[in-house]
């Protein structure tokens, strides 16, 4: 997969729209939960996993996943993914996870 480079860590999140059936892939510098909070579009957004790591990651799974990607009016970022696709970005994020990484190697 293509990497985006970004020197900054952030929030990568994977959050689910019940009512749309769609996942969005975003960043934020707050804790996820307060960014979905500002997502006023939709009634109910779950939060399904995220990650503290480079904010370039954020790019690299929109672009491995656009041929999934779904307009809802002119929202970008939202995803039709499957449960193959949804396990594929918690492993990847789990994997590059900066906060995991730190707490397993004392960094």
């Amino acid at each position: 997969m293509f990497t985006y480079i970004s020197r900054k860590d952030v929030n990568i999140y994977l959050a689910y729209i019940p009512e749309k059936g769609y996942y969005k892939i975003g960043k934020t510098s707050k804790h996820p939960n307060e960014r979905l909070k500002q997502l006023g579009y939709f009634s109910d957004v779950k939060l399904v996993h995220y990650c503290f790591c480079r904010g370039g990651f954020e790019k690299s799974l929109h672009f491995k996943f656009k041929d999934k990607n779904v307009k809802i009016g002119n929202l970008k970022e939202y995803f039709s993914l499957g449960k193959t696709d949804v396990e594929f970005i918690i492993n990847f994020m789990n994997s590059h996870d900066n906060e995991k990484i730190r707490m397993m190697y004392g960094k």
